[in-house]
């Protein structure tokens, strides 16, 4: 991840998060060596963890994790890791969506993922609708009247995070996923992701994932390509 600042202050800001992240990893791997010989100790652990730090969500990356590690050998303890992990997803301050946009997408995909090879649909359609919840509240910050995310709509982060969801949902099935776009109250949304659907259902790539934001104080991009994420940030 290559990472560019105008500001000092905000270089500075940038070193704090990632020393912090960098602790919360090595906290996370700790926890995550007993993962797969006592899941639920290791549940207990990671429920110590911030919500958020920085642009990092350690709590529930640590949770997805440790349903990864345990969910054939104890899908009980793997189904409370996701349930924890939604709920503590929903703790994220809508105002931080930008710089967690990516993490927070990867959660939930993960999540229900793993749901679905559990063939636990309830479970998977649960942390779909969670994911919904979520990305309604970032659209709601996008579409501020008072301070409106200026970039193109189709690179939104809530856009981003509807798209991830839909897809996610298409792994339940295609009806879930299509259930989905003709539930969205914007029609302009609902038109780009039948358009991405179809093009997923034919195997055409969708290209490269953008987000952008556009604010009052924030000019902000993060781009994931096939060798993962390039972030620029401008303030």
């Amino acid at each position: 991840m290559g990472v560019s600042m105008t500001s000092p202050g905000a270089s500075g800001k940038l070193l704090e998060e990632q020393r912090a992240a960098e602790h919360y990893r090595h906290q996370a791997e700790e926890i995550l060596n007993q993962a797969e010989t006592n899941p639920r100790q290791a549940i207990a652990a990671a429920s110590t963890l911030p919500v958020q730090a920085g642009s990092s969500a350690p709590r529930s990356e640590t949770l997805v994790r440790i349903a990864r590690s345990a969910w054939r050998k104890s899908p009980s303890a793997a189904k409370d890791a996701l349930e924890q992990m939604s709920d503590s997803l929903k703790g994220i301050d809508p105002a931080n969506y930008g710089k967690l946009a990516f993490r927070v997408r990867q959660c939930w995909t993960d999540g229900i993922g793993i749901a679905v090879n559990m063939k636990d649909p309830d479970l998977a359609k649960s942390l779909v609708q969670s994911g919904l919840d979520q990305a309604d509240k970032w659209k709601a910050v996008d579409s501020d009247d008072s301070d409106p995310n200026r970039a193109l709509k189709a690179f939104w982060p809530s856009v981003g995070l509807f798209s991830a969801l839909i897809t996610s949902a298409a792994r339940i099935s295609p009806e879930a996923a299509l259930e989905v776009i003709h539930g969205l109250q914007d029609p302009d949304l609902a038109a780009l992701f039948l358009v991405r659907f179809a093009n997923e259902r034919l195997g055409a790539s969708n290209g490269e994932t953008q987000i952008r934001i556009r604010k009052k104080n924030q000019n902000w991009q993060m781009m994931m390509g096939p060798e993962g994420a390039n972030e620029e940030v401008r303030n």
